[in-house]
C-alpha cells in the first residue's frame, strides 16, 4: 500500500516537473496546444500540460544588421560609398516563431534570419540610392534613411520583425576608384 502511495506521489512529482518551463528575460514563449497556437507568454515560469502543450522560445532582444556598399550608383551615375546599419527586433512572436526551424530560437535560425535581413538591407539601400542624384543624397541623407527604414519595415513585417532604427552614411567615392572603370 505504501509502495503504491509513493509511486503515485513520485508520478505526480514527475508530471509537475515536466509541466514547468522557464522563459528567460529577453524571450517570449509561444505556447501550442496539440500543435495549434494557444497563447504567448512573457518571461517567468510557465505551467504547461505535459504531452498536450509545447512551448517555443523566441529571443526578443534587439539585433543589428548592416552592410558596406563600396560602389553604389546614384540616379545621376555617380558612385558613392555607403554604410547602412539597422537595429531590429521581434514585434510579433507568433509570426516570428512560425519562421523558425526548431523548438527554440537557435543559432541556425538566427543566422538564417540575420543573413536574410542583411541581404534585404543591402538590396533595399542600393535600390533607394539609385533613385536619388548625388547632390540630393548629400542634402537629404536623413530623409532617404527614413524612407529606407519605412520600406525595410514593410518588408520584414511578414517575418514578425520591426525596424527600430536605421542609419545611412553616404559619401562620394574617390574619383581614383571609379575613373578607371
Amino acid at each position: 500500500m505504501i509502495i503504491w502511495a509513493l509511486g503515485i506521489v513520485g508520478l505526480a512529482a514527475l508530471l509537475l516537473l515536466a509541466s514547468l518551463h522557464s522563459v528567460n528575460m529577453n524571450e517570449r514563449g509561444v505556447v501550442y496546444t496539440l500543435g495549434r497556437y494557444s497563447r504567448t507568454t512573457g518571461p517567468g515560469i510557465v505551467l504547461l500540460f505535459p504531452l498536450v502543450q509545447t512551448i517555443r522560445r523566441v529571443d526578443a532582444a534587439p539585433r543589428n544588421a548592416g552592410c558596406e556598399l563600396e560602389a553604389a550608383v546614384t540616379a545621376d551615375g555617380s558612385q558613392v560609398r555607403a554604410s547602412v546599419f539597422t537595429t531590429y527586433q521581434v514585434a510579433d512572436a507568433v509570426q516570428y516563431a512560425a519562421n523558425l526551424s526548431g523548438p527554440r530560437d537557435n543559432a541556425y535560425s538566427k543566422s538564417v534570419i540575420e543573413l536574410a535581413v542583411t541581404k534585404l538591407v543591402e538590396r533595399t539601400a542600393r535600390e533607394r540610392i539609385a533613385e536619388v542624384p548625388l547632390a540630393e543624397l548629400a542634402v537629404r541623407q536623413e530623409e532617404v534613411a527614413a524612407e529606407l527604414k519605412s520600406t525595410l519595415g514593410e518588408a520584414v513585417d511578414r517575418w514578425g520583425l520591426e525596424v527600430v532604427r536605421l542609419d545611412l552614411y553616404a559619401e562620394p567615392a574617390p574619383e581614383a576608384e571609379w575613373a578607371g572603370q
